[in-house]
C-alpha cells in the first residue's frame, strides 16, 4: 500500500515537472445562477462568488463537457463565521440519473473547522459519503482542490496530495460514471438545515454577503461531442499523455466529526478497470490526455489525471 501511494505521488510530480496554463473563467464559463453575485478578476483569471440571502446564491458552469480527465482549482473559502454556507467545487451531468462528483466546504462558526465533504453520484445514486477535517485554515489562503475522474478510479486531491480515492467496481454491481459527460461547477449556496453540526447552527444573516474566491481554474480533460460520450480531438488543443499505478494510495486524512455518511454510503471503494469505456480518438488512451484550454494566465501544475494503464 505504502508502494503504491509513493507511486501516485511520483505520478504527481512528473506531471508537476510539465505545468499546465490556467484558463480563464470568463472565457470559459458561465454564470448560471444569480450572475450579479459573481465578479471577474480583470484579466478572467480570477472569480468571487457571493451568497447575499438564503436564496440567493451563485452558480458557475464550464461551457463545455467532458469525458474523463482532471479539473482543479484554486479556492479561498469563506472567513469567518459562515455556519449555514456551502461552497461548492464539482462536476455532473445532466439529466435524469445523473452522475457527480463532489468537493463540499461546510461552513463553521468562527474559530471551528471547515469540514470537506466528498461523495459520488453514479446512475443517479449517491450513499458514497466521505468527510474530512482539514490540515490547514482554507480561509486564510487559496488552495489547490482537483477532482481526477478516468475509467478505473475517481482521486480527490488537496494541494495535489490525495485525499480519497474511489475506484471502478462496476464488474460487482457497484454503479461508477463511465458514460455520461460532465460539466465543471463552482457554487456557494445556504444550507442551514444541515450544513453546520447537523443544522442546529443557523446562518448569521447580519454577517452577509459570504464571499468565497476563486482563481486559476485548469482543464485538464477529453471533450466530448456531446449525447454521444464521445470524446472529441479540437485541432487547436495540446495533448501528453500519462499513466498511473493500478492500486489506489490509502487517504491521506481520516473522516472528520458532524454531518453522519448517508446510510449504506462507504468509505473508499475499490475496482478494477474495464476496457469497454471511450477512448480520446486522438491520443488513443482511455485517460491522461491533456487539453490546455488557455494558454494565458499563471502557470500551474495540477495533481495528474490518474489513468489505470496504458493501453
Amino acid at each position: 500500500m505504502e508502494s503504491s501511494r509513493r507511486a501516485l505521488l511520483l505520478v504527481a510530480v512528473a506531471a508537476a515537472a510539465i505545468g499546465l496554463a490556467s484558463a480563464s473563467f470568463r472565457d470559459n464559463c458561465d454564470i448560471k445562477w444569480n450572475p450579479e453575485n459573481a465578479a471577474f478578476s480583470d484579466d478572467g483569471h480570477g472569480l468571487t462568488m457571493s451568497l447575499k440571502s438564503n436564496s440567493s446564491g451563485c452558480l458557475l458552469q464550464t461551457k463545455k463537457q467532458f469525458i474523463y480527465g482532471s479539473v482543479s482549482t484554486l479556492i479561498k473559502l469563506v472567513p469567518g463565521n459562515s455556519a449555514g454556507t456551502v461552497t461548492t467545487y464539482y462536476t455532473s451531468s445532466v439529466g435524469a440519473d445523473h452522475d457527480e462528483i463532489d468537493f463540499e466546504f461546510l461552513g463553521n462558526q468562527t474559530g471551528q473547522p471547515y469540514t470537506l465533504h466528498t461523495n459520488v453520484f453514479a446512475d443517479g445514486v449517491g450513499k458514497k459519503e466521505m468527510q474530512f477535517v482539514p490540515w490547514f485554515d482554507p480561509t486564510a489562503d487559496f488552495h489547490a482542490y482537483t477532482i481526477s475522474w478516468t475509467p478505473c478510479m475517481i482521486v480527490w486531491y488537496v494541494d495535489d496530495v490525495p485525499i480519497r480515492v474511489f475506484r471502478n467496481y462496476r464488474d460487482k454491481g457497484i454503479a461508477y460514471p463511465i458514460k455520461r459527460p460532465m460539466f465543471g461547477y463552482s457554487s456557494i449556496w445556504s444550507a442551514e438545515d444541515w450544513a453546520t453540526q447537523g443544522g442546529r447552527v443557523k446562518a448569521d444573516w447580519s454577517k452577509a454577503p459570504f464571499v468565497a474566491g476563486y482563481r486559476d481554474m485548469v482543464l485538464d480533460v477529453c471533450p466530448c461531442d456531446g449525447a454521444d460520450s464521445r470524446p472529441s480531438s479540437p485541432a487547436t488543443a495540446t495533448w501528453s499523455s500519462t499513466s498511473a499505478p493500478a492500486t489506489e494510495p490509502t487517504p491521506a486524512s481520516t473522516a472528520a466529526p458532524g454531518r453522519s455518511a448517508t446510510a449504506g454510503g462507504s468509505r473508499t471503494v475499490l475496482a478494477s478497470p474495464t476496457s469497454s469505456e471511450p477512448r480520446c480518438r486522438r491520443c488513443r488512451r482511455l485517460t491522461g490526455s491533456t487539453t490546455t484550454v488557455s494558454t494565458t494566465g499563471t502557470t500551474r501544475s495540477p495533481a495528474p489525471s490518474a489513468a489505470c494503464r496504458s493501453t
